[in-house]
């Protein structure tokens, strides 16, 4: 809570951020803060542990963004959710802390990188530059297809995100309060002009998607579901084969993501066919992503590949594209 900006818009409500900072600054009167704290703790509490929610949690004021200046075309806006703060910090610290402790106990895949802790985009650059270290060096045919999620935590299927979570441990009465906000909730639009009077939100022949852009749990949220999209990915495609020069070593991979962002990689010997291999390999990341309620931004997805020829005086070099 000491480390939130209390800048930071929240609470539709009114119960701003600042007043729950007020609480736990150092200062005076500690007897009537500790005791407002209280009851804020044990109302919190009772509401997850009987699976029920706040009626103040089931309304959100949606920002739009433009996302080019002064150009606010309806697919290039970017919809930033303002939460509750309480219900924001508790499932911050249920999915954040208890979440991420079980999956990474219980081993996610190694080659999803993003918003895991003492992992960086580092990490994925240096993996991706030794691959093509190996490749010169080997001269193995290569070929990589990078593939872009559209608009990743606005697409999540919230039961399935539930399904997930209690899959790794999260209570029953957790997900039946956090379905319930999803189910429940009022979106507003928030405009200069001020709030909007209609709103919209989850119906059963209408349903809408996403775990919402400014909510804490979203960022765990995703890193558990790509993730299992990886291990599934890499359990029927493993066509990436690196091995050290004095074959104790072998890797492979098929995957690695970084938060939207995926790389698929496939190597070969000369005359494979690497190019049916990706196209394998890529749709099938692409039907996984379907799957589970995202798709693919085309306009930022691409392909190249690394091909090897005889050159000069038996010397191989890469292979030329012909136009």
């Amino acid at each position: 809570m000491r480390k939130w900006r209390e800048s930071t818009s929240t609470s539709p409500s009114g119960r701003h951020l600042g007043l729950y900072k007020c609480f736990v600054k150092q200062g005076e009167q500690e007897e009537e803060k500790e005791h407002f704290l209280r009851i804020l703790t044990e109302i919190v509490n009772t509401t997850f542990s009987k699976g029920y929610c706040l009626s103040r949690w089931c309304k959100v004021h949606n920002i739009m963004l433009e996302k080019d200046h002064n150009d606010p075309k309806l697919h290039r806006l970017r919809v930033i959710h303002i939460i509750e703060a309480d219900y924001n910090l508790v499932t911050k610290i249920l999915w954040n802390r208890k979440m991420m402790w079980e999956a990474e106990k219980r081993k996610l895949i190694s080659d999803a990188w993003g918003n895991r802790p003492g992992r960086s985009p580092c990490d994925v650059a240096l993996t991706k530059e030794l691959h093509y270290e190996i490749v010169n060096s080997s001269k193995m045919q290569y070929a990589t297809m990078e593939n872009d999620a559209k608009a990743c935590y606005d697409r999540m299927v919230p039961s399935l995100i539930l399904l997930v979570s209690r899959s790794l441990g999260m209570s029953k009465t957790v997900c039946q309060s956090v379905g319930k906000v999803f189910s429940n909730t009022a979106h507003h639009v928030l405009t200069k002009a001020g709030e909007s009077k209609l709103t919209f939100g989850y119906e059963k022949d209408r349903p809408i998607f996403g775990s919402w852009q400014g909510a804490t749990k979203s960022v765990v949220s995703w890193t558990l579901i790509s993730s299992i999209l990886q291990q599934i990915h890499q359990k029927e495609i493993r066509w990436a084969i690196f091995i050290s020069p004095d074959r104790q070593r072998k890797i492979e991979q098929s995957t690695i993501g970084f938060v939207d962002d995926n790389n698929n990689c496939v190597t070969g010997r000369s005359g494979s066919r690497i190019e049916e291999m990706l196209k394998v390999s890529a749709q099938k990341w692409e039907k996984l992503l379907y799957t589970s309620g995202g798709r693919l931004e085309l306009n930022k997805c691409f392909t190249y590949q690394i091909k090897w020829e005889q050159g000069n005086q038996g010397k191989p070099k890469i292979k030329e594209v012909q136009e």
